[in-house]
Parts: structure tokens; C-alpha cells; sequence
């Protein structure tokens, strides 16, 4: 889990907190995340919606 994790950090330029959310998502075959962050929009993978 944690190369996913910094894997998604160095590759999306995400925060690390932001990595570690969207690694442990898509571990989880989850695919819609509810947040303000845009950094989320750079995981392909993911579709943020503001709340």
C-alpha cells in the first residue's frame, strides 16, 4: 500500500495526505470523493464533487 501512496505523491504532485486518501480509495474500489481539494481532480481514477 504505502508504494501506491508515494507512487500517487511523486507522480500527481499530490500532498501526501491527499495520496494517502486516494491510494487507500482506490484500494477500496472507490471512485467518488466529496472535497474542496482540486488536488484530487490530477487522480484519474477519481471524480471529486464539491460539496
Amino acid at each position: 500500500r504505502f508504494r501506491k501512496v508515494f507512487d500517487l505523491y511523486v507522480e500527481l504532485n499530490l500532498s501526501f495526505a491527499d495520496a494517502y486518501h486516494a491510494g487507500l480509495m482506490q484500494q477500496n474500489k472507490l471512485n467518488q470523493i466529496v472535497n474542496f481539494d482540486k488536488g484530487f481532480d490530477r487522480v484519474p481514477e477519481l471524480e471529486r464533487v464539491e460539496p
